[in-house]
């Protein structure tokens, strides 16, 4: 974004205050949604590795004959 651009912006959000709570709110609302993704995510990779971890015990306990 250019330095006029950015000027721009910074005037309205100064002279309209609602448009800044609605777009501090969209900003807001965004944000939650992307920390649900991501948590989201974290689980389901915990979960496979979890999956592999239990697996690779069972297999380090086993004798090598019966690999």
């Amino acid at each position: 974004m250019s330095f006029h651009t950015m000027t721009e912006l910074f005037s309205l959000l100064a002279k309209d205050p609602n448009t800044t709570s609605a777009m501090a709110a969209v900003a807001s609302a965004i944000t939650a949604c992307l920390a649900v993704m991501v948590s989201t995510i974290a689980v389901y990779l915990s979960y496979i590795t979890l999956k592999d971890q239990r697996r690779h015990n069972i297999l380090s306990v086993k004798p090598i004959a019966s690999v």
